[in-house]
């Protein structure tokens, strides 16, 4: 991968984690009950846009997990007598790091089937898809490991279906438009500084 590739990543990634931070303390001091997970609509956005290996997917689901766990402010890490301690504890943030993993993937192999049928929906789709895809795997690592969650439950199995499949619209949405918006753009900056 080269450090151009890794800079856009980092740029994208760290962007998305501001945004999402963000979006958080909003959406909670507004009571906007639109959800959206911008760490997952970042990663997609880059899947979508430039090409990559499942490789080089991997190495962004790994970032996007820890950036998902720094940038989340339920996952806060403290410093206590000299120690880096994740105040919800390591089994949330591990279930951070695959989630993203499962949803990097699941958008960039969904991607690469959709996009050469139907190009323009592909990114909607592939982002629809890794956005259920991470919060599922999510929602099953962090049960596993912690069995007072009632995943059981059809109340809170509905509400959260509602919730994830709301998250999902909304990053879809926001990487669809913003795939319209700059495709043609990165390909001609693609075309003339050959970033491979």
């Amino acid at each position: 991968m080269s450090h151009k590739k890794i800079l856009i990543i980092a740029a994208v990634l760290i962007l998305g984690a501001i945004v999402n931070y963000a979006w958080a303390v909003v959406a909670k001091m507004y009571a906007i009950p639109v959800g959206a997970e911008f760490v997952i609509a970042a990663y997609c956005l880059l899947i979508v846009l430039l090409p990559f290996s499942w490789r080089e997917a991997l190495c962004i689901g790994i970032a996007a997990g820890v950036l998902t766990i720094l940038a989340n402010p339920n996952h806060a890490i403290a410093i206590e007598s000299g120690q880096l301690v994740m105040k919800s504890g390591y089994v949330l943030g591990l279930a951070n790091v695959v989630s993203e993993l499962v949803g990097v993937l699941a958008c960039f192999f969904v991607f690469a089937y959709l996009a050469v049928r139907f190009r323009t929906t592909a990114p909607f789709v592939a982002t629809f898809i890794a956005t259920l895809a991470s919060s599922l795997a999510y929602v099953v690592l962090v049960s596993t490991f912690n069995p007072s969650l009632h995943v059981t439950d059809p109340a809170w199995l509905g509400d959260f279906l509602v919730k994830v499949g709301q998250v999902a619209l909304t990053d879809a949405v926001v990487v669809q438009v913003l795939f319209l918006l700059l495709h043609d753009r990165v390909q001609a900056c693609r075309a003339t500084a050959a970033v491979p």
